[in-house]
This record gives structure tokens, sequence and C-alpha cells, in this order.
């Protein structure tokens, strides 16, 4: 071995290049975590809504269209996922969930008590469903709700239960919630599926404070047509 090898002075610079190295890799690190968390959070406002923490229209939509897929091929793995959950089922409901009287809100009040109403809302919607649906604002004062495994009659229902909650817990606002209610069909998609759900929403609508079912807007229609007929 070689003396100089052995000399203290050789010790301590060994130790402080070992100690510069440690330094940088912690650092190295610390930048990454913090790049993962910049990016996190940037995830999360592109999924969130910020004014009531629901999911945004578009992640929402993306889930849907994943889950149509999944429907349509018994072997995918997002079916088998859904399968396994305790629930086991197969398909799933949409509700389109529309406030009455929610602009005399922000017109007299102003946009904070407006964004007020919309939170409350939301914790009510949530609180009425299962963790696993999904719960969105799709935009304005206008909510949507995946609601797995439920058929139209399970998910008027649920529509039914939010609706009557609302128009309790918001009495003193005087906002109420109208709701439409479909089923997914083999062989729809989510732009379909949605209009069906709109339909109903604002047959709902006409009555206020109600809920309806795609069946319900096919009734309506029917009735006009033999009425037409009988012209």
């Amino acid at each position: 071995m070689n003396n100089e090898e052995l000399k203290p002075q050789n010790f301590e610079d060994k130790k402080e290049t070992e100690n510069n190295r440690e330094s940088l890799l912690l650092k190295k690190i610390r930048g990454l975590e913090e790049s993962v968390g910049e990016f996190r959070v940037e995830h999360e406002k592109l999924q969130y809504d910020y004014v009531t923490g629901l999911y945004k229209r578009e992640y929402f939509e993306e889930e849907m269209e994943k889950v149509i897929s999944s429907l349509k091929n018994p072997e995918s793995e997002k079916l088998k996922e859904l399968k396994e959950r305790k629930e086991g089922y197969s398909n799933f409901s949409l509700l389109f969930c529309g406030l009455d009287k929610f602009k005399e809100i922000n017109d007299t009040h102003g946009h904070n008590e407006g964004d007020a109403v919309l939170k409350k809302v939301s914790e009510i919607i949530k609180s009425k469903v299962r963790a696993f649906d999904i719960v969105c604002r799709w935009g304005g004062d206008e909510f949507a709700v995946g609601l797995f495994g439920a058929n139209e009659e399970e998910a008027a229902k649920t529509g039914e239960k939010i609706r009557a909650t609302v128009e309790k817990e918001m009495k003193g606002t005087g906002v109420t919630m109208s709701i439409g209610a479909v089923v997914y069909e083999k062989g729809l998609s989510m732009d379909l599926i949605t209009k069906r759900a709109d339909e109903a929403m604002y047959l709902a609508k006409k009555e206020r404070n109600n809920v309806k079912t795609y069946a319900d807007v096919l009734e309506v229609e029917k009735a006009k047509k033999q009425e037409g007929e009988k012209k």
C-alpha cells in the first residue's frame, strides 16, 4: 500500500469528497421530490374544479369513456376491475343535476354567495352516493354523477334523495334541483348518453325541483306523436 494514501490529509480529502457527493445526491433527490410534488399539484388542478372540489368535466368524461369501452369488451382489465368489487356490476347510470333559480343567487347576492351554494350542493350530492361513484361539476350550476351498477329506476331513486336533500338544506336560498337519469345501453356512445341525460334533466326543469328519467322523455315524445297523428 502506498504510504501517501495513509496520510491523515488524504483521509480528510476523501471524506470531504464523499460528503460532497452525498450532498449533491441529496440535492438531486430533493429536486426530484419537488418536481413530483409540482406535477401532482398540476395534475390535481387538471382533475378538480377549484370551487367545488369535484372532478372536472374533462376528467369525468375520460373515466366514463373508459367504462363504456370496458363494457363493450368483456375481457378488458377495466371491466375485470369493476366486477371484482363487492357490488359486482356490469353497467352504469348517469345523473344530470341542474340547479333551479341559481342565477338569482348570483344576481342578488353576488358570486361569492353563489360559490358557497355550489360548494354546499356538491357536499350534498357526494353524501348521497357511494364512495366509488363519480361526481363532477359539469359546468356552471350543473353536475353529473356516474352511478356504477345502477339501472335507471335505481338512479332515479338516488336522484330523488339528492333532490329532496337539496330542497331541505337549501331552503333559505330558494334554490332547488332538477335531475335527469339515464342508464347505459349497449352500443351507446358517451355523447348519446349525456344527450339523453340532458334531455331528461330539461324535462325535469320544466316542472322544477323534479326528477325525470329518459323513459319519461320517450313517453312525452310518444304522447306528442300520438297527438300529432290525431290532428
